[in-house]
């Protein structure tokens, strides 16, 4: 599941990042947003590098992963909500990232309840 996860992670960014692309070409970006845009998509990659890297169980990281998730979760928003020129791919994209991050709360909520109820 985790390689599926970090395949779409992959996907999703070459996929926006293409996106962007496509849209500084055909339709006019205002001045100051495309950098903007872009440094927020770096931004969110390094963090679900840094997110689905964290493997350990500790609490101290999973407060992060948390955290973590949390910041990307509203980058994704962001991309779908707030950007310049949304495209409906860009909702498709962004729905499937939000499916994923529905997808591995679950478990992460089980391990969360797991590790308080046997302390």
């Amino acid at each position: 599941m985790l390689l599926h996860v970090l395949t779409y992670s992959v996907f999703y960014f070459l996929s926006t990042l293409s996106t962007i692309i496509y849209k500084t070409y055909v339709l006019s970006y205002p001045d100051g947003r495309l950098a903007l845009d872009m440094c927020l998509l770096f931004l969110m990659a390094s963090l679900e590098v840094l997110r689905v890297g964290n493997l350990q169980e500790s609490e101290s990281y999973t407060a992060s992963n948390l955290i973590a998730t949390g910041a990307t979760v509203l980058l994704a928003l962001y991309f779908v909500i707030w950007q310049s020129y949304v495209l409906r791919a860009d909702v498709i994209i962004d729905a499937g990232l939000c499916y994923s991050y529905y997808v591995k709360l679950f478990p992460f909520l089980i391990h969360v309840y797991i590790s308080i109820t046997y302390l």
